[in-house]
């Protein structure tokens, strides 16, 4: 009699287990529909703010192209504006190696897509652009990661198959201590164009 008690309770306590475990699986596919909607419903306003500014500029370059009777030196910069409207969010991190950047982005990436370590593990500014997943013919294998390649102007891309990188262009950079001073520059030449720069900083420094 006392083990099918003690059986019952044993029972009871996996039911009350199941449960809560269902109820917190619940949860956190709840709180991922609601931030699957915050982030489509920033993302449409940010998309009509850009449509707007786009039809601005274009409203802007008109009148001066065709009603202003001086020749602007800036003007040549509109269309390039306009033009880098289409462009991703660029989004450029930096700081000091092993401060954590390659943690930061695989986060932001939401997987464990660039290697991490205590030393340096970017020797290039490389871009870090959306590549659909492609699958190997011969292993079946899906690469999530292609390799570095050099685009005619000299940049550094890599493609990754990350769902945020369709609306973001991350740059992953070397530290800022680092000895190059090609790779200084290169840095310093990103960070005006950025519209969002992250400064990494490790808590034990």
């Amino acid at each position: 009699e006392e083990e099918q008690q003690q059986q019952q309770q044993q029972e009871e306590e996996e039911r009350s287990t199941t449960t809560a475990s269902n109820v917190a699986v619940a949860n956190d596919a709840s709180a991922a529909v609601v931030v699957e909607e915050e982030l489509s419903t920033t993302q449409s306003t940010a998309d009509r703010l850009r449509a707007n500014e786009a039809e601005l500029l274009e409203r802007l370059y008109s009148f001066l192209r065709d009603d202003v009777p001086v020749t602007l030196e800036e003007l040549d910069l509109l269309p390039d504006c306009m033009a880098a409207l289409a462009d991703p969010i660029l989004c450029v991190v930096v700081g000091e190696f092993n401060a954590g950047k390659s943690t930061l982005l695989n986060a932001l990436l939401g997987g464990a897509f660039l290697q991490e370590g205590i030393l340096p593990t970017t020797n290039e500014v490389t871009e870090l652009r959306y590549l659909a997943p492609e699958r190997d013919e011969r292993s079946g294998k899906v690469d999530f990661v292609s390799d570095v390649v050099r685009t005619s102007d000299g940049r550094f891309q890599r493609g990754i198959g990350a769902p945020v990188l369709k609306r973001m262009c991350l740059v992953d950079t070397p530290g800022t201590n680092v000895v190059l001073k090609r790779q200084k520059q290169l840095t310093e030449e990103y960070i005006p164009r950025a519209d969002l720069v992250l400064f990494v900083v490790s808590a034990d420094r």
